[in-house]
């Protein structure tokens, strides 16, 4: 396994023994465009909490991705940064996260169309980026009670 890391962005993950498990190594600040896509393998995640930002496409298409740990340092989610990663149920955004993109969780529907949303809840604080999100996409929101 090896990280590819660049000025504290991560741009690429090089896994030829297929691992399901990763920890981000810690001081990577962005999680670069299409750093972990089209991981099929991959289905646990620990972010550390020098990460800021997950860029377009980081987890796109990691189809059994169900466990994702978001540190309260990260402020954005870009576009489709988890699109299509259809095992990923629920999510815990901290109230850090000030911005989602609208294609951040899209699951692939057919050849010709695209949703958004699916049965995912997502957790985190009333009032928070999480709760506006949810509320503008069919997602079920949760108030996180560890953030009460």
């Amino acid at each position: 396994m090896e990280f590819c890391i660049d000025n504290g962005v991560l741009r690429d993950f090089i896994d030829e023994e297929y691992h399901t498990r990763i920890t981000i190594p810690h001081g990577v600040r962005v999680i670069g465009e299409a750093a972990f896509a089209d991981n099929e393998y991959l289905y646990h995640v620990v972010i550390p909490n020098t990460v800021e930002r997950i860029e377009r496409d980081a987890f796109l298409n990691c189809y059994s991705l169900s466990w994702v740990l978001i540190p309260d340092s990260v402020t954005y989610i870009g576009p489709y940064a988890f699109a299509d990663c259809r095992n990923l149920k629920s999510i815990s955004i901290p109230e850090s996260v000030v911005k989602i993109d609208p294609s951040a969780f899209w699951i692939h529907k057919d050849w010709d169309e695209y949703l958004t949303g699916g049965p995912y809840h997502i957790y985190g604080k009333r009032g928070s980026e999480a709760e506006r999100f949810a509320q503008m996409h069919p997602f079920i929101f949760k108030e996180n009670i560890e953030e009460k």
